[in-house]
């Protein structure tokens, strides 16, 4: 009944062999697999407890269980499953597969311990779906570029061995994942490469649309700063013609509307920063304010559009959408700051500092990762804090502390800054600590102008 998609008449008969004998523990599992099917969650996780009740010593009821209860939102419910299956499995490492133990450490975040297990397994593997979780694994523990040649070795091993063939359908995947770790290294001219390759493979691909726009995105707003992008035309417009594939697709195939991620708010919320990058702000908003006709609560697009207005000089429209972000989201670093920004320009400067202090008290302090978002934010704020501190209060001591802190995050590695440049300079300024070499300055300029200029003004108002 199952296999011809007959699931209430399959719970049915089933729920008669328990009537039989209740203590069948079998047929709860053939139940719970029908009101899985059939999406019924709770009752699957109901009929998988009266196996583990039945069963307490078998780890598959655990995993199973754990299952249904991650389409039913109860994450800390699944962590719990997940882990005493593991208990149960040390118990008999033999019959545990190596895929078993990946699966079970990467669930519990170990992702670490996953990829050794793996590393030792999959270092001369042929075994493709072994070599895809090595990859993912390695993905989540932030090893992009060894995911990088897991995945084209990969490609490699599904490449046809004759040039007018077509790449296998497995390995539109693998294209997508690999253009998603060029993406996090930055390498989005490559990351465009790998989604190009996907789409080739599966011209319905939309996800591989989407990400290769947010590629033509990263590069529309880097290119100012990059000669060799310069040369590139109407990034921004290439980002435009995917969004609208994106579009041609879903309306053709409805069942990517319910895709998880949310397709299709994310396509218009891409076309909104696509058309801010081309300037065209008002239709940035346009389509900022469709996602929020659909989805009022989500935060990026009243952020989004609350930056486009501020750059419209629409300083009190975009504070009330400030504000509705903030009542959904009242812990977001970023709204702060860009409160912050809005307060500094309509002239409310002791509010924007008040802002930059909560959104530092909110950031994580001295995260790991040279290109750590959370602190190139943090740097932004303490410089511009620093600045408001000086110009409005004249107290010269707690701008050079908030100097101290942004210069201390950079010397030791917080953020990236090139090898060519001095911190001689920064030490005698007491914005660095004392003996660091006298390698930094002149990059630092190039790479953080606004500390440089911050620190000038507290060496003239120290009359140094």
């Amino acid at each position: 009944m199952i296999d011809l998609n007959c699931f209430s008449r399959a719970v049915k008969y089933y729920s008669r062999a328990l009537q039989v004998d209740p203590s069948y523990t079998r047929a709860y599992v053939c139940r719970a697999e029908a009101h899985f099917a059939a999406g019924q969650y709770s009752d699957a996780v109901a009929d998988f407890s009266q196996c583990i009740f039945h069963n307490p010593c078998t780890a598959n009821y655990y995993m199973m269980l754990g299952n249904a209860l991650t389409r039913l939102n109860k994450p800390e419910v699944v962590k719990l499953c997940v882990k005493r299956a593991a208990e149960l499995n040390k118990r008999n490492q033999e019959t545990v597969s190596l895929r078993q133990q990946a699966t079970v450490l990467s669930f519990l975040n170990k992702d670490e311990e996953a990829v050794n297990v793996l590393a030792k397994h999959c270092r001369f593997s042929v075994n493709k779906q072994l070599l895809i979780l090595f990859a993912k694994t390695q993905m989540k523990a932030g090893k992009w570029n060894d995911a990088s040649k897991t995945l084209e070795r990969i490609l490699e091993l599904m490449k046809p061995t004759n040039a007018f063939s077509p790449w296998p359908p497995a390995s539109i995947e693998i294209s997508y994942l690999l253009g998603v770790c060029g993406m996090a290294v930055s390498s989005h001219l490559q990351a465009i490469s790998a989604f190009t390759q996907a789409i080739k493979t599966d011209p319905d691909c939309a996800k591989a649309y989407l990400k290769r726009a947010e590629c033509f995105l990263r590069l529309a707003l880097a290119k100012n700063n990059d000669q060799a992008l310069s040369r590139e035309s109407d990034l921004a417009g290439k980002g435009l013609e995917d969004i609208s594939r994106v579009f041609v697709i879903c309306q053709r195939n409805p069942q990517e509307k319910s895709d998880e991620l949310g397709l299709i708010e994310e396509a218009y919320l891409m076309r909104a920063a696509l058309f801010g990058a081309n300037n065209r702000k008002s239709k940035a908003i346009l389509n900022c304010s469709k996602i929020l006709q659909e989805n009022p609560t989500w935060t990026r697009p009243l952020l989004y559009q609350a930056v486009m207005k501020l750059s419209m000089n629409s300083f009190n429209y975009a504070e009330m959408d400030f504000e509705k972000a903030l009542r959904v989201d009242a812990d977001c670093a970023l709204i702060y700051y860009n409160r912050a920004i809005c307060r500094t320009r309509s002239g409310r400067f002791q509010e924007a500092i008040r802002d930059y202090s909560i959104c530092l008290l909110l950031l994580p302090f001295n995260c790991t990762g040279k290109n750590n978002t959370s602190n190139q934010l943090r740097i932004r704020a303490l410089i511009n804090r620093a600045l408001l501190i000086l110009e409005h209060h004249h107290n010269t001591e707690l701008a050079i502390l908030d100097c101290q802190e942004a210069g201390h995050m950079i010397v030791n590695g917080s953020v990236n800054v090139p090898s060519t440049s001095s911190r001689k300079r920064l030490a005698t300024l007491r914005i660095l600590p004392k003996g660091t070499e006298p390698t930094f300055l002149d990059s630092l300029v190039s790479q953080w102008p606004e500390l440089a200029h911050t620190m000038a003004i507290c060496q003239h108002k120290c009359a140094q």
